[in-house]
């Protein structure tokens, strides 16, 4: 027996190490990926004429796809649940423009009042059937969605009217859909 046999090597001796092929792949797809961020970079200039520092609008495509994807595995998983989920309400001080705006367009006092505010939480859409939870339970509800002309708006509820006593919302479920027979049994 030689002695490389007897060689007793620590734990993490492995540790940083990757192999041929995974260095060799991790080449040829951050060359891909270069390529793709310079043709990016190219179709901005010529289509657009904006000139764009190519390592920022990388960082920024990395960010945006990572988002993209965070959102898409999250809803998948949600899907694959069934999994509802409740969106709690928060708000904010409305800032010095958003009185102003919302003062201008509805005609009120808003740049006087100090307990306005805005939701500072994702919120349905304009005629949105939703759940919503209050301190007395949990009912249905219609979003309504009043809008200036530049974006800002008020909320309100077809029935309940304001948001006030909201602690919290979410999207209506999908309906009920019976299995699917395969062969004349359930799945």
């Amino acid at each position: 027996m030689n002695d490389f046999n007897k060689l007793k090597l620590p734990d993490d001796w492995a540790e940083g190490y990757e192999s041929p092929i995974t260095l060799a792949l991790r080449k040829i797809a951050n060359k891909i990926t270069e390529e793709r961020d310079d043709r990016i970079v190219a179709e901005i200039s010529e289509q657009m004429g904006v000139n764009v520092d190519k390592h920022e609008l990388a960082r920024a495509l990395a960010y945006d796809r990572d988002q993209y994807r965070k959102g898409f595995e999250a809803a998948w998983l949600a899907r694959e649940k069934d999994v509802m989920t409740w969106i709690p309400i928060k708000t904010r001080p409305l800032t010095d423009e958003e009185r102003k705006t919302l003062s201008q367009y509805y005609g009120s006092n808003y740049e006087d009042t100090a307990d306005e505010w805005a939701f500072d939480c994702p919120m349905p859409e304009d005629g949105q059937e939703i759940l919503i939870s209050t301190s007395w339970g949990v009912s249905t509800d219609y979003c309504e969605f009043d809008c200036t002309d530049d974006g800002m708006g008020l909320y309100s509820l077809e029935d309940l009217g304001d948001w006030d006593r909201v602690k919290a919302w979410m999207p209506m479920p999908e309906p009920y859909k019976e299995p699917e027979q395969l062969g004349g049994k359930e799945e």
